[in-house]
C-alpha cells in the first residue's frame, strides 16, 4: 500500500510517501501513527512539553521517535490490467495543526513555517493562529 501524507489544506507533503505493507484493511476515516526518527533536541523537547496524545515522543536507547497520529482521508485503489494486479494508496491527513507542524519540520524543513520553528527553539512563546 502506498501512503501520502496531506495537509490539512489538502496539499500533497513533500517526502511524505512511503510504500508499506498493511496487514489489515485500512478503512476511511481510521486513525493511523506515523512514527519518524527524531533528532533534533528542541523539537524533543517542545513534543515532550506538550503533552498531546496526538503527537507523542519515543525512546528506546538514545534513539527517539514521533509517533504522528494521521487520519485516512482518502483510500484509493488501482487495477492494473497489464499485471492484473490491484494496488492501494491511502492520503493520511495530520490530526491537528501541530502535527501537520511537526511533520513539515522533519520532512521538509525549509518548507517549515518559521513561526513554529521560532516557538520550537524558544523565541516566539504562542504560534499565531492560522488565517
Amino acid at each position: 500500500m502506498i501512503i501520502q501524507i496531506a495537509d490539512i489544506s489538502g496539499s500533497m507533503m513533500d517526502n511524505g510517501k512511503w510504500d508499506v505493507e498493511f496487514p489489515a484493511g485500512l478503512q476511511q476515516d481510521q486513525t493511523v501513527s506515523i512514527n519518524l526518527p527524531i533528532k533534533d533536541p528542541a523539537l524533543i523537547g517542545y513534543i515532550g512539553k506538550s503533552r498531546l496524545l496526538s503527537c507523542v515522543i519515543d525512546r528506546e536507547d538514545n534513539n527517539y521517535m514521533v509517533a504522528i497520529a494521521c487520519i485516512a482521508t482518502r483510500i484509493r485503489h488501482m487495477v492494473n490490467t497489464a499485471t492484473l494486479t490491484v494496488e492501494s494508496m491511502a492520503i493520511l491527513t495530520p490530526s491537528d495543526r501541530t502535527c501537520e507542524h511537526v511533520l513539515r519540520y522533519l520532512l521538509t524543513p525549509g518548507k517549515c513555517d518559521p513561526r513554529f520553528v521560532r516557538l520550537v527553539r524558544g523565541i516566539e512563546k504562542v504560534l499565531p493562529p492560522h488565517d
